[in-house]
């Protein structure tokens, strides 16, 4: 039914349902750092967590980090209202738009404050966060791509490791001289290495 509150036992948010099969996060639990589901279960159903609601956060004095889904599309206003601990911000959705966001929606967070948007709505982000109470100090950064960041994993191994075009590698601080040559260029540690730096840098 419309308008049912439910308490989300593994987020500790407060969901109020907003139609048939999507609910907007009323308030959100008095924690560090919260990653937004971007689907809830009430009942044996699934429901789609598509909204922030009006002063949903609002003056939460833990936070310090939260996440907001894909599947967020609006942000109602004063959500974030007086989070003075809140450096950092992450926005998934590209689905929002200044007529979405709430005014003063972000007013109050932490002065240096960090808020990542999805790098191909950076340009239009930043226009209207401006408008949305964040201060002056505050930084609006690109949210970089998973295959970046394997990119950059992969660089810092070969830093590490030596890595060479065909497979031959050797120790830093050691002599240059190849100790294995291989055409696998050691594919499972490579992974595993990659998947512990992402796992880190994320």
């Amino acid at each position: 039914k419309i308008g049912t509150l439910i308490k989300d036992s593994s987020s500790k948010c407060t969901f109020r349902v907003t139609g048939k099969n999507t609910v907007a996060l009323q308030k959100a639990a008095n924690v560090k750092k919260l990653n937004v589901p971007t689907k809830i279960t009430y009942l044996k159903k699934k429901y789609m967590v598509t909204s922030i609601a009006p002063k949903a956060f609002a003056k939460n004095k833990k936070m310090t980090a939260v996440t907001l889904p894909s599947t967020i599309s609006s942000i109602g206003k004063k959500a974030f209202l007086g989070c003075k601990k809140l450096r950092i911000i992450t926005l998934k959705t590209i689905k929002l738009t200044t007529k979405a966001v709430g005014k003063q929606a972000f007013r109050g967070i932490a002065a240096k404050a960090t808020i990542k948007v999805p790098k191909k709505k950076w340009n239009a982000y930043k226009k209207w966060l401006k408008n949305k109470g964040i201060g002056k100090k505050v930084k609006i950064k690109k949210l970089q791509s998973l295959m970046h960041l394997a990119d950059h994993g992969f660089a810092k191994f070969r830093s590490f490791v030596g890595i060479d075009v065909i497979g031959k590698f050797h120790i830093n601080g050691g002599s240059n001289r190849p100790v294995v040559q291989t055409q696998c260029v050691f594919l499972n540690i490579i992974g595993s290495l990659i998947v512990s730096f992402l796992c880190n840098a994320i």
